[in-house]
C-alpha cells in the first residue's frame, strides 16, 4: 500500500493574512544515509523532469501572461492580486483531472490536479517576480484503490504574498499579507503548515512516481522516487515510496533496511509505520507488527484527518477492531467530523448492535450541516427503528 498525494477541485477565493511563521516549524533531524539499493534497475536510463523545465512556459504563454498581467496592474491591481485574477479568468473551462503536469502542460492543456495548477501559479509567480510559499491543506481522505496501490487525496495551496509590504512599527504580523490561492476550496478544509519549494518539488516528483508505480512502471516510478527524495531527504511519504519500491522489485530486507534507517532517525508517519507493519504481517512476523500498531496508535498527529484516513485503510482491508479505535481517535480529537460516527455506525450495522449504530448515527446528525449529508443520516437513522 502507498498513498499518492493529489487532489482535483476548482479555483477558490482567497484570504489576506499576516504572519511571518517561519517555514518548516520542525525539530531538526540529523543528516543521515538511507540504506538505498541503486543496483535494482537501470533507474539512469529515465529522463526526469528537471525543476527549471518543470516551472518553465513557452514564449508564447510567457507573453500572454505577461499582456495579462500589464493590463490588471495598470488598472489598479497589486502584483500578487493581478496573478489571482488572471488564474480566476483563464482557468474558466479548466478540467480538474487526476494527473500531475508542468507549467506549459497546464497553461496548454488546461487540465490537471490542484498540484498542476500550483505548478502554474509558481511560473506566474516567477515571472512577475511575486514572492510566494505553499502551505498544505488537511481534508477530508478521499480514496481510490489501482490494483493494490491505494491513493489518498491531498491538498496544496500558494501563497502569494504583497509585494512591498512595509510592516508598522510595534505591530506584531504571523505572516506577511497576501492572497491564498486556493483551488479546492471546502468548509472542511484545515490550514496546515508551510512549507518551502524545494518540499513542493519533491511532492511533485513523488505524485509522478506514483503514477508509475500504479502503472507497474518500476524503473520510471524508482527514478522519479529517488529524484524526491534528493529535494527532500527527511520526508517519511518520499521513505515510504522508496520502500515499497524494493519490496515491488523483490529487495524485502532493504525495504526493511529503509524503514528501519527511518525509525532510527525518530521519522514516524502513519502510512509509513503502517506499510512496515503489513510488510511484517506478510512474514508472520505479528508480536513485531503489534508494536508498530501500537506505535501509530501513539502518535501525537494534531491532523483529525489523518486518523480518518487510517480508519478507512483499516475498514477497507477489514481490520474492524483497528478502524473502530481509529474512528474513536477522530471522535476523541475533532467531535466535529461526522464522517467517523458514519464510519462507525457501518461497523455496528453490520455487527448487528442497532442501538450503537442508532447513536452514531444521532452523533452524526449533530455535527453535520450539508443537507445532503443530514438527509443521508436521517434515512439511515430511520431504516434501522
Amino acid at each position: 500500500m502507498v498513498f499518492k498525494r493529489f487532489c482535483v477541485g476548482i479555483i477558490g477565493l482567497w484570504l489576506t493574512g499576516c504572519s511571518v511563521l517561519p517555514i518548516d516549524q520542525v525539530k531538526v533531524i540529523k543528516p543521515f544515509s538511507l540504506p538505498i539499493n541503486y543496483e535494482l534497475i537501470d533507474h539512469q536510463t529515465v529522463d526526469v523532469i528537471d525543476e527549471e523545465e518543470l516551472f518553465a512556459l513557452s514564449d508564447g504563454q510567457q507573453q500572454a501572461f505577461l499582456n495579462q498581467y500589464q493590463h490588471y496592474v495598470s488598472h489598479g491591481y497589486a502584483p500578487h492580486k493581478a496573478i489571482f485574477q488572471i488564474l480566476k479568468s483563464d482557468l474558466t473551462d479548466f478540467t480538474y483531472y487526476g494527473e500531475t503536469n508542468t507549467a506549459q502542460q497546464t497553461a496548454s492543456l488546461a487540465r490537471g490536479n490542484c498540484m498542476s495548477l500550483a505548478v502554474l501559479t509558481t511560473a506566474y509567480a516567477k515571472l512577475a517576480n511575486v514572492d510566494f510559499d505553499y502551505r498544505k491543506v488537511n481534508t477530508l481522505p478521499i480514496f481510490e484503490k489501482q490494483g493494490n496501490v491505494i491513493l489518498s487525496s491531498s491538498h496544496v495551496q500558494t501563497y502569494l504574498y504583497k509585494p512591498n509590504f512595509k510592516p508598522e512599527i510595534d505591530t506584531y504580523y504571523l505572516r506577511p499579507p497576501g492572497i491564498v490561492v486556493d483551488y479546492f476550496p471546502s468548509t472542511t478544509n484545515m490550514p496546515g503548515r508551510l512549507f518551502s519549494k524545494h518540499q513542493f518539488i519533491a511532492m511533485y516528483y513523488r505524485n509522478i512516481a506514483a503514477d508509475y508505480l500504479i502503472d507497474n512502471e518500476l524503473e520510471a516510478a524508482f527514478a522519479y522516487a529517488l529524484a524526491s527524495h534528493q529535494y527532500d531527504q527527511h520526508s517519511p511519504e518520499n521513505i515510504n515510496l522508496l520502500a515499497v519500491l524494493h519490496r515491488r522489485l523483490g529487495d524485502v530486507e532493504g525495504a526493511e533496511a529503509i524503514y528501519q534507517a527511518a525509525l532510527a532517525h525518530d521519522l514516524n508517519n502513519v502510512a509509513m509505520l503502517s506499510n512496515y507493519a503489513t510488510l511484517l504481517k506478510s512474514q508472520q512476523r505479528y508480536q513485531e507488527a503489534e508494536i508498530l500498531d501500537n506505535k501509530i496508535a501513539g502518535l501525537e498527529d494534531l491532523n483529525p484527518y489523518q486518523w480518518l484516513e487510517q480508519a478507512y485503510v483499516e475498514h477497507r482491508q477489514g481490520r474492524v477492531a483497528a478502524a473502530k479505535r481509529y474512528y474513536y481517535k477522530v471522535i476523541e480529537q475533532a467531535p466535529y467530523v461526522h464522517q467517523a460516527y458514519l464510519g462507525l455506525y457501518q461497523i455496528y450495522a453490520k455487527q448487528h448492535q442497532l442501538n450503537k449504530a442508532r447513536e452514531m448515527l444521532k452523533k452524526a446528525l449533530t455535527w453535520s450541516y450539508e443537507l445532503d449529508d443530514r438527509k443521508l443520516y436521517k434515512a439511515k437513522l430511520y431504516s434501522l427503528w
